[in-house]
């Protein structure tokens, strides 16, 4: 979750977060409200980042599952994580 540095889905999960708004169920696990397949597909993704990383340095852009239509939820959601724009 924290692939990318100084998004805000990182930040989220610092060690040094003080101000962690996350919010957590009955039974103590953080809950996100984002369509699970949604979610699947941009941890596939960030593990892809954390993998390639180390090795070679990156370069990526996020991109919507192919079966979605409209990616409008699936943009709103990397707008929420702080992950736009990102070219590292």
């Amino acid at each position: 979750l924290a692939a990318i540095p100084h998004s805000k889905l990182a930040l989220m999960f610092s060690k040094n977060n003080t101000k962690s708004t996350l919010t957590i169920d009955k039974q103590g696990a953080i809950f996100f409200d984002y369509n699970p397949a949604y979610f699947n597909y941009l941890l596939d993704q960030l593990r892809a980042i954390r993998q390639t990383s180390r090795k070679f340095g990156y370069r990526f852009r996020f991109s919507p599952p192919p079966y979605t239509i409209p990616h409008v939820n699936f943009t709103q959601m990397l707008v929420d994580f702080g992950l736009t724009g990102v070219t590292n």
